[in-house]
């Protein structure tokens, strides 16, 4: 598999773990990372590079769903 196919499946897996179910939460969180992936190139990066780890991208996603 691909690097990126690796970390596809990690976000998701991250993501459904932290939602109870694949209802709305779990949607709504997988969108904001998506937009966020897509519009920042510095957390891409911070990705790509291991310098942040996929349960970090998806606690910083999760809180700002708390807010």
């Amino acid at each position: 598999m691909k690097e990126a196919e690796l970390l596809a499946e990690a976000i998701d897996r991250c993501v459904y773990e932290t939602n109870s179910n694949a209802g709305h939460p779990y949607r709504r969180q997988m969108r904001g990372i998506v937009f966020t992936l897509k519009h920042k190139a510095d957390i891409r990066y911070k990705l790509l590079s291991k310098t942040l780890t996929v349960p970090e991208l998806c606690q910083t996603k999760d809180k700002t769903k708390t807010k």
